[in-house]
């Protein structure tokens, strides 16, 4: 007797309840892998917390021989996935070595000045853009001829430039290099407004003079909004992207695959949609704003007066002076854009992500300033690699990748630029 099939229906129900079991067990893997990855993040963070951070290695004070950063340190503090090692030497410089003040003959020394980019917040030792430009370079030459980079962390440029006029000098680098963050570099200073007051000299020279005992940065974020101009108009779905990036930023902190949902700092700027400040300590968008406002050229034209009065600093005395751009994570990553511009409700037409790098790029070659901008490095890497440079959950810093990128990036423009230097030979 042959056995009969199944009927259309019966079929069916089969078919159903065979998918609905694949759809539960994919459901209930998707809950138990999200669980173990909040689990894993929670107990991360737990012993993170235990862990020195940044804000407990600085003290902002442009006096300090060696920069900002506290002298004699040598622990493990927190990084962005677990413990890093940070030290620091007597003079407060980021490096186990000391150093005197007049450099041995065959060493090349840069002073490297910068803000928390440079002295590598929640960065591992051997991982700071210095140290990475330091061994760079010497697999470039003889052990006859080496070079040795002292990282000095400043808040700001005006601070780096006053440091440099009262002790750096007397350190007799042969190159200082001057790292430029786009964003709080240009908009939190201390520049005029926060202490430090340009005058010139009976010989010409500008220099800096301490007006106050207090360098607290002074920023103009809570002063100047972007225009109204800039936005998108408002329209009735907005509640689901509220919700969506709720969603995000909830995934973002409960889960590292999710580190790069959110906007750039998402979670800690005080703007919000449609209420952007032009100035902020993290993104600054007014510099990116098209045409322009006022506000911000009074920003750029102070920068104008702290690069070419350290310049001249720098090259009174013998040195060459360097400045270098560090972009903003959302000038190198598309996606960091889009969900930026979406969160603010920004419309993308009213702003060029490349204007204040061409500015400075564009006046450093009117005053014979060298300048050299990481952003085309660090795009292309992230266009080839797909691999990020930033650090996760909407964090301004690079990370360890970035780092190292631009200190390739540097390493590539001594390299060519001055062989000689260096102790090369050129043909």
């Amino acid at each position: 007797m042959e056995k009969k099939g199944l009927s259309p229906q019966k079929a069916a129900d089969v078919r159903f309840a065979r998918w609905l079991s694949w759809y539960w067990a994919v459901i209930a893997a998707l809950i138990a892998f999200l669980l173990t990855q909040l689990l894993q993040t929670l107990g991360r963070q737990a012993d993170l917390q235990r862990l020195p951070d940044y804000d407990q290695l600085v003290q902002f004070d442009p006096e300090r021989e060696g920069g900002h950063l506290r002298p004699n340190l040598n622990l493990d503090v927190r990084g962005e996935f677990g413990a890093v090692r940070f030290i620091t030497n007597a003079k407060g410089f980021r490096d186990n070595r000391e150093f005197d003040y007049l450099p041995s003959p065959e060493v090349y020394r840069i002073l490297l000045l910068g803000d928390s980019y440079v002295d590598g917040m929640r960065t591992d030792q051997e991982h700071t853009i210095g140290f990475v430009l330091q061994e760079t370079l010497n697999a470039h030459l003889s052990k006859n001829q080496q070079v040795e980079v002292m990282i000095s962390g400043h808040n700001n440029p005006a601070n780096a430039w006053y440091y440099y006029q009262e002790h750096g000098r007397k350190y007799h680098p042969d190159l200082v290099i001057l790292g430029l963050t786009i964003g709080n570099d240009f908009t939190s200073y201390n520049y005029c407004y926060g202490g430090l007051i340009p005058e010139t000299g009976e010989d010409g020279q500008i220099m800096l003079r301490k007006a106050s005992d207090s360098l607290t940065p002074i920023s103009l974020n809570m002063l100047v909004l972007v225009p109204d101009a800039a936005y998108q108009p408002s329209h009735s779905k907005e509640w689901i992207e509220d919700k969506e990036f709720q969603v995000r930023q909830w995934l973002a902190e409960h889960s590292r695959i999710f580190g790069y949902a959110i906007p750039p700092a998402f979670a800690i700027s005080w703007s919000r949609r449609r209420h952007v400040y032009a100035t902020d300590a993290f993104v600054s968008l007014g510099l990116f704003y098209q045409p322009g406002m006022p506000e911000i050229q009074g920003v750029y034209q102070d920068m104008d007066e702290i690069l070419t009065g350290m310049h001249q600093a720098v090259t009174a005395e013998g040195a060459t002076f360097l400045v270098v751009l560090f972009p903003v994570r959302m000038q190198v990553a598309p996606n960091d854009w889009d969900l930026l511009a979406r969160f603010y409700a920004l419309d993308p037409d009213k702003f060029d992500l490349q204007r204040p790098n061409r500015y400075v790029l564009t006046f450093c070659e009117r005053w014979g300033i060298e300048c050299l901008d990481s952003l085309p490095a660090l795009r292309q890497w992230y266009e080839t690699h797909r691999e990020p440079v930033y650090r996760t959950r909407g964090d301004m810093h690079f990370n360890e990748i970035g780092q190292r990128v631009v200190a390739e990036h540097i390493a590539a423009y001594l390299l060519t630029r001055h062989p000689q230097n260096l102790g090369l030979a050129t043909e």
